[in-house]
């Protein structure tokens, strides 16, 4: 009988400790209890109550521990290469910069008076950071056990906290239960929630349990002092430069992006602006070509741009064109929905199909109109001699095949006739043969 009584499963409380689940009660979860049939009718000798009691059980697959942290502020800190050239001599300084705070080198102080923070999902996501590894907790994500510490954690998980609700049938044992996907290895599984995670806009790096995030597209303004020249002139110089754009490869409507690199070449260091129609880009140039990699955003896969460079005061158009690829993404949602009491689909098969952009599609019929049009129209012309002559073309092939069965039996049967006669033209009877030989070894003896 064990632990079962009369109205056992309504005194049955999700911490309840229960002999027949010693085993899993070293773990994070909860109980529950269903009362199941009993007595002769079900297959019991005695007329007594049944109960099917089951445990919920958060066990660990391994001992690593992920410390769950959300960032609700992040420190701007600004990092610049500052050259300074005095007196025919060059001097070469990498700056961190925090704003509002001045940072002096020598004579010359540079100071941030104001800075564009960067914005994107992606800063306002929770994190699990567990040394070397960190993971992008996805925002429909529900974390399955919280423990307060990390020695709890570690050392006393059955005090752990479980967040995981699951729908159990436990009438019929075993108890067959359904829960959702909320474990980390659905979230390392996706290699878009493991850091290093770079956008065409923000990249996001993890060392030491810091989470850094780094944009090169902030604007900023900073203030550069110094006591050592009061009176000067500004000398402006229109250097000649070289730049050559390649074509753009990645994806379109993704989170990577597409990559495009740019070379430059001047004759003196300098960077050097390229606006194009969606996007403004600085590159760095050098007397020998300097290749930088920029990473854009794009919602259409044919990429045809006409951009703009100042080189030599004057205006050079470059070409920005590419065909970018398109990555399927299908989401994994549980059918069902464990965190409601009535359990209803949370998927939409219709709305969260996406369709390819197929512009590269019409360009290659379009470049090839004549193939396009021999093709279509034979499409056509098939579809509609089947549909119009189908059945009568497909009786008339049954009735042929059925016409030439008996003459296919005829020609059988013939040549079977001409190969027997010919047998028997080569190979005599075997009874003559057998009377020859036994006369001879009569003879013989």
């Amino acid at each position: 009988m064990g632990s079962c009584s009369q109205d056992a499963c309504s005194k049955i409380t999700a911490s309840s400790s229960l002999p027949e689940l010693v085993n899993s009660s070293q773990y994070p979860g909860y109980t529950g209890c269903q009362p199941s049939c009993g007595g002769l009718m079900c297959g019991c000798l005695l007329p007594l109550p049944s109960c099917s009691f089951y445990r919920i059980a958060q066990v660990p697959r391994d001992d690593v521990v992920y410390e769950i942290a959300q960032c609700m502020e992040w420190k701007p800190l600004v990092n610049i290469r500052v050259r300074v050239s005095l007196y025919n001599k060059h001097t070469y300084k990498t700056l961190s910069l925090k704003p509002y705070v001045t940072h002096k080198i020598g004579n010359i102080a540079f100071t941030v008076i104001s800075l564009s923070k960067p914005v994107s999902s992606l800063l306002t996501r929770k994190f699990a950071i567990a040394n070397p590894v960190t993971l992008v907790i996805p925002e429909d994500y529900r974390i399955p056990v919280q423990c307060a510490t990390h020695k709890e954690a570690s050392e006393h998980f059955a005090k752990c906290k479980n967040t995981m609700i699951c729908e159990c049938d436990a009438e019929v044992p075993p108890a067959r239960c359904n829960c959702p996907k909320e474990f980390i290895e659905y979230i390392t599984n996706d290699i878009s929630n493991v850091l290093p995670v770079s956008t065409p806009f923000i990249k996001l790096t993890s060392e030491n349990g810091v989470v850094t995030a780094l944009s090169r597209r902030e604007e900023i303004t900073i203030l550069v002092e110094s006591n050592i020249v009061q009176d000067s002139a500004e000398y402006v110089v229109q250097q000649r430069c070289q730049i050559t754009i390649g074509n753009i490869e990645g994806c379109y409507s993704c989170q990577e992006g597409a990559t495009v690199n740019i070379s430059c070449r001047a004759e003196v260091p300098t960077w050097t602006i390229i606006q194009c129609e969606d996007d403004v880009l600085s590159v760095e140039c050098g007397p020998e070509t300097i290749t930088s990699a920029v990473v854009l955003d794009f919602n259409n896969a044919v990429v045809n741009q006409t951009c703009y460079s100042q080189c030599s005061g004057q205006s050079d158009a470059l070409s920005l064109h590419g065909i970018l690829a398109y990555l399927p993404h299908t989401e994994d949602k549980d059918i069902l929905d464990s965190h409601q009491h009535a359990w209803i689909g949370t998927g939409s098969w219709f709305s969260e199909a996406r369709l390819p952009d197929l512009q590269p599609l019409l360009l290659i019929a379009a470049s090839h109109w004549k193939a396009t049009i021999a093709v279509f129209g034979t499409i056509a012309v098939i579809t509609i001699i089947t549909y119009a002559f189908g059945p009568s073309l497909i009786l008339g092939v049954i009735r042929l095949v059925f016409s030439l069965i008996p003459l296919l039996l005829r020609i059988a049967m013939w040549l079977l006739s001409i190969a027997v006669s010919i047998m028997r033209q080569i190979i005599p009877p075997l009874g003559h043969t057998v009377a020859r030989s036994v006369g001879t070894t009569t003879t013989s003896n």
